[in-house]
C-alpha cells in the first residue's frame, strides 16, 4: 500500500493514530535500535494495527512488544511527517522543520518549572508545541503569528499569540525560557541578540541553527563574545547547532 517515497497519504483514521504517537530516544542500549515510535495509551483494532505495521516495516521499522512501539535504526520523525502528509517547506521565511528528537534535545539543556512562561519568538509547527507540553502541561506558551487562520489554530491549542512580527516587536526581559527555532533568513547575529533580550534575569534561550554557521568566523567569535554554548547535532534530517544563552541573575 504506501509504497511510494514521493506520495506517502494515510487514511484519516491511521493518521490519528499516528499523530499521537511519539519518537523517543530507543529506551535500552541497543546495536540496531537507535529510536522507538511510541504508540499511545489508547486501543485500535487489529486490523488498523495490521495496516499501520506493514508501512512502517517497509521503512524498516520493528515493532517492539517490549515498548510497545516501533524501533528504528534512524530517526524516523520525517518519516512519520510524511505519513501524516506533511511535506517540507524549505522557503527562507519558514521555520525550520524540526524532529521531536532534535527539540528534546533542547529541552534538555533547560529546567523548566511548572507554570514558566515559554516563549517561541518564531512560530513553529503543532508537534513542537505538543512535545513541550507533554513535558510540562503547565507552562504557559507564548508565539508570534500575523495570519489570522494560524493564530486561531494557536489560540484553540490555548497558545498565546502576539499578532505582529519578530522585526516589529518591542523586546522586554520578560521570559524565563525562550526557544528560538530561527528561519533561515534569519540566521544572524543581529537577529540572535534581539532574542537575548526577551529573556528575563535568570533565564535561559536555547537556538536551532544551521550547522553552517560554524564555519564562519565571525559567527564563531560572537558565540564567544556572547558566552552562548553550541553543541553538533545529527538527525536523519541533517546536522544542526543548538546554542544555550544563560541571562545572568540579578
Amino acid at each position: 500500500m504506501f509504497q511510494e517515497e514521493e506520495d506517502i497519504t494515510l487514511v484519516t483514521e491511521y493518521q490519528s493514530f499516528i499523530k499521537d504517537c511519539i519518537v523517543i530516544e530507543y529506551p535500552e542500549k541497543h546495536p540496531k535500535r537507535k529510536f522507538l515510535v511510541k504508540t499511545p495509551d489508547y486501543r485500535i483494532t487489529r486490523s488498523m494495527f495490521k495496516g499501520i505495521h506493514l508501512n512502517f516495516k517497509i521503512k524498516k521499522g520493528y515493532w517492539s512488544q517490549k515498548y510497545q512501539g516501533w524501533a528504528f535504526d534512524y530517526d524516523p520523525s520525517a518519516l512519520i511527517r510524511r505519513f501524516l502528509g506533511i511535506k517540507k517547506r524549505y522557503e527562507d521565511n519558514q521555520a525550520t522543520l524540526t524532529s521531536e528528537y532534535i527539540f528534546r534535545k533542547m529541552l534538555e539543556l533547560v529546567i523548566i518549572e511548572d507554570y514558566d512562561k515559554v516563549f517561541f519568538p518564531f512560530n513553529t509547527e503543532e508537534r513542537i508545541y505538543d512535545t513541550l507540553l507533554q513535558a510540562n502541561r503547565s507552562v504557559d506558551i507564548t508565539t508570534i503569528e500575523t495570519k489570522s487562520g494560524i493564530i486561531n489554530k494557536l489560540e484553540n491549542k490555548l497558545i498565546n499569540v502576539i499578532e505582529t512580527t519578530f522585526e516589529e516587536l518591542a523586546v522586554a526581559p520578560f521570559y524565563p525560557i525562550v526557544f528560538a527555532i530561527f528561519p533561515n533568513n534569519k540566521q544572524t547575529t543581529d537577529y540572535i541578540e534581539k532574542v537575548i533580550l526577551c529573556v528575563r534575569p535568570g533565564g535561559s534561550a536555547v537556538f536551532l541553527l544551521k550547522r553552517e554557521l560554524l564555519d564562519d568566523e565571525s559567527f564563531r567569535s560572537f558565540f564567544s563574545h556572547m558566552k552562548i554554548q553550541i553543541e553538533l547535532i545529527n538527525s536523519q534530517e541533517g546536522e544542526y547547532l543548538i546554542g544555550l544563552f544563560k541571562q545572568k541573575p540579578m
